[in-house]
């Protein structure tokens, strides 16, 4: 579970993508595979971290790290990653 800065909360779900919680409506929102036409590129989501850029880095247990672009609704797949504070992320 991760909540970025604008409050949005992050559920990351076993085989079944993640949910996003909207706090203010009281509403849930769900992404997977299925419903995002395999472009979320895995349903076992492990970990969140936001990026400067306001993306949103998902862990995933099998293909490796996504970035979750949400003002474009899009992903990207990266093997590994570098943050501005030098830890260095590695999916495989």
């Amino acid at each position: 579970i991760y909540t970025d800065e604008n409050d949005l909360i992050w559920i990351g779900l076993n085989n079944a993508g993640f949910s996003n919680y909207y706090k203010y409506r009281y509403q849930f929102e769900s992404f997977s595979t299925e419903n995002t036409n395999r472009r979320l590129p895995g349903d076992v989501v492990l970990s969140f971290n936001e990026l400067d850029n306001g993306d949103i880095l998902i862990g995933l247990e099998q293909n490796g790290l996504a970035v979750h672009n949400i003002e474009e609704n899009s992903y990207n797949t990266l093997s590994a990653f570098s943050d501005m504070g030098g830890y260095r992320w590695m999916g495989t």
